[in-house]
């Protein structure tokens, strides 16, 4: 943020990775006009009421300079901190995807004994021994998507503990910042 008079805040760059920079909304230029419903704010209570724990949410309305008012909802942390919670969900989402897929296979390998199962019942043993293959494949596939779920929830695992680490530094370093002040 820049000062244009006392009460006057414009936004004077993005920083790369932000929460301001990937909600593609923000220009440099915008003037900042509330944060959290409080209008006419100076430096210092804009800066505090932006600042926060990390991960939380802040609200910010900035006017363009056309006159066009917008609000966004932020989300406080840094960059490193942001790119870890997009991978986060990334990984939680992709871990989400394989359990559905898995879910269908076990699904199939299910339909594809109770099948062969009749097909038994009634001496089909050239088709029965088809399905059996086909169980075969899927219990095999079952058992490769059981090892990706795994490894991508140990991935989110590590992604959830880096966001906590990186929680912690920034926690740290706001205590240090506010002692400088």
């Amino acid at each position: 943020l820049e000062s244009g008079g006392p009460r006057d805040l414009f936004v004077s760059a993005l920083v790369a990775g932000s929460s301001a920079a990937a909600c593609g909304l923000i220009t440099i230029g915008d003037e900042l006009i509330a944060v959290e419903g409080h209008a006419s704010i100076d430096f210092q209570l804009a800066r505090q009421l932006i600042l926060g724990k990390q991960g939380t949410k802040v609200s910010i309305s900035l006017r363009r300079n056309q006159g066009h008012t917008y609000q966004v909802e932020l989300t406080r942390g840094s960059a490193e901190y942001i790119a870890l919670e997009h991978s986060n969900k990334r990984l939680t989402s992709e871990n989400d995807q394989l359990r559905q897929e898995l879910a269908r296979m076990n699904q199939s390998t299910l339909n594809a004994a109770s099948d062969a199962e009749v097909l038994r019942a009634v001496g089909m043993d050239e088709q029965t021994r088809g399905l059996r293959l086909r169980v075969e494949h899927l219990a095999h596939r079952n058992s490769e998507l059981e090892e990706l779920l795994a490894r991508a929830m140990g991935e989110t695992l590590r992604a959830t503990q880096e966001v906590k680490r990186v929680e912690a530094v920034q926690g740290a370093l706001e205590a240090q910042l506010a002692r400088a002040l």
